[in-house]
């Protein structure tokens, strides 16, 4: 076995390594299916190597060189949109069709010519260059983009100017007259280097990505009420931190009147569909304020944590509790109690939920469906 091939067999091992590793993030972790678009174009990257190794020993080696370059520039060109759809993005899917039937007819126009030549060399790598680029500008104009995404942006750059740079190394080197000349070739080995550890360093940053966004993801949802799509109260108190370090934090907590007589009259399903309109009126309620936390802490409790002061806190909480006192077509009757207290100088966040939660309780011993304020006095606790 040449150098050539060994390189070859290492590059196809890769591949299938890389499809098998979103394979089993996709199949492995709730809500990650979309990490099965990676597998595609790695799995179809393996016609590349494989098809090169061959060529020397079958008889119409000419087959093989058409699969190998349509399966790597195949392979090239979906990475752009398993990239766009794992973001939620629209596939692109005309783009990349245009890309590869150009690539495709080029291929067949230069099929004749002298691959000696450093103008088969170009031409030869120019759709492989056009795949790359297209890949480093669909990572630039992903959402949310860290520094991940730039270093994926950086390398697929590379990878283009390593295409480009190629007819000059084969003209230099060689690169042989036929197909089998090429396995056997000193250019082969750099060839096949050159793109081989471009790809992985891309593969490995973007296996990183993935990993990254599957555990921001599986966060999230540990941090959420399943329920109301609220955060629960870990998720409250994971984000509250900056909140509370600005200072001037008000907390209205929410309790449902009679939620428990609901659940007994009307079946739990119904009282499900109270929590989720109710979840729903909170999020109206705070929308215009910005920075607003909502969690639903368990059962019929709710709050809610903003800046501003006492005043602030109560308008939102009698907002909120004219809101909840409309009467909603298909859901039974509900009111709310509404606790506000306001974070004293050196306070806590446990203290002052459990202030707001105590005024709460204030307002159900005086009548519910009512606003209470914490005392004054326990500002300066």
């Amino acid at each position: 076995m040449g150098a050539a091939h060994f390189v070859l067999l290492i590059n196809t091992a890769i591949a299938v390594l890389f499809a098998c590793a979103y394979a089993a993030i996709a199949l492995g972790i709730d809500g990650q299916r979309k990490a099965l678009w990676f597998v595609l174009p790695y799995g179809v990257g393996t016609l590349k190597p494989l098809s090169d190794a061959l060529i020397p020993f079958v008889a119409f080696p000419e087959f093989l060189e058409w699969t190998g370059y349509a399966g790597f520039l195949a392979a090239l060109l979906l990475m752009s949109p398993a990239l766009r759809l794992f973001y939620g993005q629209p596939a692109g899917w005309r783009m990349v069709a245009l890309v590869m039937a150009g690539g495709l007819a080029l291929r067949a126009l230069i099929f004749t010519w002298d691959r000696t030549s450093f103008a088969h060399g170009v031409a030869y790598q120019m759709p492989f260059i056009v795949a790359a680029m297209l890949g480093a500008f669909v990572v630039w104009h992903l959402p949310s983009r860290g520094r991940f995404h730039e270093v994926l942006c950086v390398m697929f750059t590379l990878l283009g100017a390593q295409f480009a740079v190629k007819p000059w190394i084969a003209a230099s080197v060689g690169a042989g007259q036929t197909l089998a000349d090429y396995t056997a070739s000193r250019y082969a080995p750099i060839s096949q280097a050159l793109t081989g550890v471009t790809l992985l360093t891309i593969g490995l940053v973007l296996l990183l990505m993935v990993v990254r966004h599957a555990l921001a993801e599986a966060l999230e949802l540990a941090e959420r009420d399943p329920l109301s799509g609220l955060l629960n109260r870990r998720g409250l108190r994971a984000r509250s931190g900056a909140l509370v370090a600005r200072g001037n934090v008000v907390a209205v907590s929410v309790d449902l009147d009679h939620f428990k007589q609901i659940n007994d009259r009307f079946g739990h399903a119904m009282g499900d569909r109270v929590i989720v309109h109710f979840a729903g009126l909170l999020r109206a309620a705070t929308a215009a304020v910005p920075g607003a936390l909502l969690a639903r802490l368990g059962g019929e409790e709710f709050i809610v944590l903003l800046s501003g002061s006492t005043a602030t806190g109560l308008a939102l909480a009698d907002a909120i509790r004219a809101a909840s006192a409309e009467v909603q077509e298909g859901l039974p009757p509900v009111t709310a109690s509404i606790g506000v207290a306001e974070m004293g100088v050196g306070g806590s966040l446990d203290d002052l939920l459990r202030r707001a939660d105590d005024a709460t309780y204030v307002a159900k011993r005086e009548g519910r469906n009512r606003v209470a304020l914490a005392p004054v006095a326990a500002l300066a606790a």
